[in-house]
């Protein structure tokens, strides 16, 4: 704690110093819709809240979303060896299945809140928003750590056409096409793409990806908007690891694979029947169909299994907003609203030896909720939002989540100063509540649970300092359900919790006349400990001990570069040590991940300007050669590059 409060009290003086004197302050104004369900101004936010948007995805050239979170403050990603492999996301010390991630509002986790992030491409994205700490009192179950939404491109202009095909080491190749327009009432964007990689191991590795995307809006008549969305994804994937790894592994498996196909539909109408009453209703399905085969190989497998599983989840979620008279300089902004959600879950699986053992489940459950929440402005520089959601759900009964959250403008600086406090909480998996063959269910189980606070400061400032951000947070997770045995079902039975500070300083200096420039750099430091672990024992979740895979230090350096026909970016990440287990060995033991630093370049060049407008670009990822692991055991990529030509018409 000592720690922490010199890290904030230095920030503080730093802010204070760069905001003294007379100043020009221009407060970013960008808009964003996740941390309250409605739009509303960057700075009169009351928690933290990160956006990526589509420059910098372009700037970085990058590919796969997961590249991209990496430099988000607060955020960890660790990945199972070569692209494609499983990608987990760890959040202020949460557990990979504590976000909830949406897509144009709907809900595209598993249910119990699992998410490969190994498999979506960036193709047609506007912007990322990324909202940290507990978000069920707004969108209930698996909003533990954070929400990730992810939000679909609107065509806009005349209609413009982008192709490009890139290839590079490791056999891969990417081939991208999109095409968008629109005027003022309404647009269109479109967009495909493939990508195709023979991985980084010389055995049973390729990875290939096909995906499409596209959305519609229109406005309707005078008070109305139809939103309409669309993705697919179709991936097949190659591992010839287990848990152990390829680092560890005695001989590595040449037929192992999986396959995915995920859909995501989303139909959103927004209403102003009133100029204080809007209405916006969301009509939603996620449909993720997977397929697991390892044959059975000599000296490798004892048995071939295949495993397919069909994951469906239709929803429908409308919000009312109503806003109240004012009372002077005080406004407010009542929301509220209900939520439904079915999942549906079917899995076949077939297990053959010396016989054939084929095990099925079909399984499905209802949630329906009903939340509420109340924006306070007091004059521009007050601000206060209380709100909750309660959660009727077909297998743990009604849960309640409250929120509150306050934030205040120092007029003379503009520094903002905020403070929250939430409850969370996520289901249990199908396979917790319902087992399998090898495991027995637990109908009773109750949800995790997470209690949180954070205080924060944001600074914006002028001329070549745009924005400061400081964040402590402190999460405690009860509830927490483990697996015992094949004997004995998953309980609710540890205990743990985290702590830290994320930082993030955004830079745009005037460096060379006719030259863009800007520096992003972000910190976090992170403490996690298992409290307790209900009696279970292992190595996995040690009372007194870190977290795994949750590093204590982690950060970012994004500079670019921009002229009129040459863009550079550099990125550089970096982080500290931390715990993972080795699987090779029975027990696991837990052993240790060192630190490490990777960098990446992009570099972007228009040849020719005219119609169609022609560009070549290339991407280093690990420039310098960085031998690393983000998963004890998993090799990961040396010097990774792509090269090749963009046209624009």
């Amino acid at each position: 704690m000592n720690k922490i409060g010199f890290l904030l009290m230095i920030t503080f003086l730093m802010i204070s110093e760069y905001s003294s004197g007379e100043q020009d302050v221009n407060p970013l104004e960008e808009v964003v819709v996740s941390a309250t369900r409605i739009g509303i101004p960057k700075k009169h936010l009351t928690q933290s809240i990160n956006t990526v948007e589509d420059n910098e995805i372009k700037e970085q050239q990058v590919t796969d979303l997961q590249e991209i979170l990496r430099d988000v403050p607060g955020v960890s990603v660790t990945q199972t060896g070569s692209r494609g492999g499983t990608t987990s996301l760890f959040v202020r010390g949460g557990n990979a299945d504590h976000n909830l991630v949406l897509v144009d509002g709907v809900r595209v986790n598993q249910a119990g809140g699992s998410f490969d992030w190994s498999q979506i491409p960036t193709d047609n994205i506007e912007r990322i928003e990324v909202l940290k700490g507990p978000q069920s009192a707004l969108y209930g179950s698996d909003a533990m750590a954070s929400v990730v939404h992810i939000i679909t491109k609107k065509g806009r202009g005349p209609v413009q056409t982008n192709v490009s095909y890139g290839a590079g080491n490791y056999g891969t190749f990417e081939e991208k096409i999109s095409v968008s327009g629109g005027v003022q009432e309404g647009g269109f964007s479109l967009a495909a793409s493939r990508v195709d990689t023979d991985g980084i191991l010389e055995l049973n590795n390729r990875f290939k990806e096909t995906a499409f995307s596209g959305g519609f809006d229109q406005k309707l008549f005078d008070r109305f908007n139809l939103v309409l969305t669309a993705r697919y994804i179709d991936s097949y994937f190659e591992f010839p690891t287990e848990s152990a790894g390829d680092r560890l592994q005695a001989a590595l498996d040449p037929h192992q694979y999986n396959k995915r196909r995920r859909l995501v539909l989303s139909s959103a109408l927004d209403s102003s029947i009133f100029s204080w009453w809007d209405h916006k209703l969301t009509l939603g399905l996620q449909d993720e169909d997977r397929l697991s085969v390892d044959p059975r190989d000599t000296g490798v497998d004892t048995a071939d299994v295949h495993t397919n599983s069909d994951e469906i989840r239709p929803s429908v979620d409308y919000q009312w907003s109503f806003r109240l008279p004012a009372l002077g300089p005080l406004e407010a902004l009542l929301t509220t609203g209900f939520a439904w959600e079915k999942e549906l879950f079917e899995q076949t699986s077939r297990r053959t030896t010396t016989s054939t053992t084929i095990t099925q489940i079909d399984q499905s459950r209802n949630n329906h909720a009903y939340f509420f929440q109340n924006q306070w402005n007091y004059n521009d520089i007050l601000f206060v939002i209380p709100g909750m959601r309660i959660e009727q759900n077909e297998t743990y009964g009604t849960e309640i989540n409250p929120h509150i959250s306050a934030g205040f403008i120092l007029p003379a600086t503009q520094t903002k100063i905020r403070g929250s406090y939430a409850e969370g909480i996520k289901e249990p998996s199908f396979l917790q509540n319902f087992g399998s063959a090898t495991i027995l269910p637990n109908p009773d189980l109750r949800p995790e649970r997470v209690k949180s606070w954070e205080v924060g400061i944001d600074q914006y400032l002028s001329r070549d300092v745009m924005e400061i951000n400081v964040t402590y947070f402190f999460n405690q997770y009860n509830d927490l359900i483990a697996f015992i045995s094949s004997a004995e079902p998953f309980r609710n039975i540890q205990e743990a919790e985290s702590s830290g500070v994320e930082s993030s300083l955004k830079v745009a200096p005037s460096l060379w006349k006719n030259y863009e420039t800007s520096l992003v750099l972000s910190y976090t430091y992170l403490e996690t400990k298992a409290l307790d672990d209900g009696g279970v024992g292992g190595t996995l979740f040690t009372p007194g001990e870190p977290l795994l895979r949750r590093p204590k230090h982690r950060g970012a350096v994004t500079f670019n570069l921009s002229h009129e026909r040459f863009n550079l970016n550099l990125n550089t990440t970096f982080q500290g040590e931390s715990i993972d287990r080795d699987f090779s060995k029975s027990p696991a033991v837990r052993v240790r991940l060192p630190s490490y630093a990777k960098t990446d370049l992009a570099l972007t060049y228009v040849i020719a300007k005219k119609i169609p407008e022609l560009k070549i670009f290339t991407k280093i990822e690990n420039l310098f050669g960085v031998d690393y692991e983000e998963v004890y055991g998993f090799s990961t990529a040396g010097i990774k590059f792509l090269s090749g030509i963009g046209a624009k018409f």
